[in-house]
């Protein structure tokens, strides 16, 4: 059960005879190229019809709901889960709304990496921000609490004597 196609394939045409009890319509987050995406099979006995198996972690998930998403609930029960340490970055063929248009890739595609590589610009520019503000406000704290410094701020500032501070009774 390696490979996707694989795991795909044990929701169909099953010699015993059972199939997967739930539509892609009654249950849009967890239809079966989703749970093959997401590293499990159909793995159904007599008694519970709708149990999926990870290959990877060996985690069995069952009684879905109509709302259950594969990749929250895996990672819900078994957040160590290999595949899913591997995959946690990667596009496992759904978006948070659980569109299935790209359910048969696991590589990253050009546009995610382009969004990566300007998230890592913004946050490097952010970054960059934050540490020249918390600068400033070290350098201006240090010149309040030494007051024998010759550094000139272009400010005022208030002394703490001239702060209204209401008495309480």
């Amino acid at each position: 059960m390696d490979s996707e196609e694989n795991r795909l394939a044990s929701f169909f045409n099953r010699q015993d005879g059972l199939s997967w009890p739930h539509t892609d319509e009654s249950h849009p987050y967890c239809t079966p190229k989703l749970l093959a995406a997401n590293g499990f099979y159909f793995f159904p006995t007599s008694t519970v019809r709708d149990m999926c198996q990870c290959h990877y972690c060996g985690i069995r998930l069952r009684d879905w709901e109509p709302t259950d998403n594969v990749h929250s609930e895996h990672k819900k029960h078994k957040p160590d889960c290999p595949f899913l340490l591997e995959n946690d970055d990667q596009d496992l063929g759904f978006d948070l709304f659980g569109d299935e248009s790209n359910t048969h890739t696991l590589q990253p595609n050009a546009t995610s990496q382009h969004n990566s590589s300007i998230i890592d610009k913004a946050s490097s520019i952010i970054s960059d921000e934050m540490k020249l503000r918390g600068q400033f406000a070290s350098d201006l704290l240090f010149s309040l609490i030494n007051p024998q410094n010759d550094w000139n701020f272009e400010m005022d500032l208030d002394s703490p004597k001239t702060f209204n501070i209401p008495q309480i009774k």
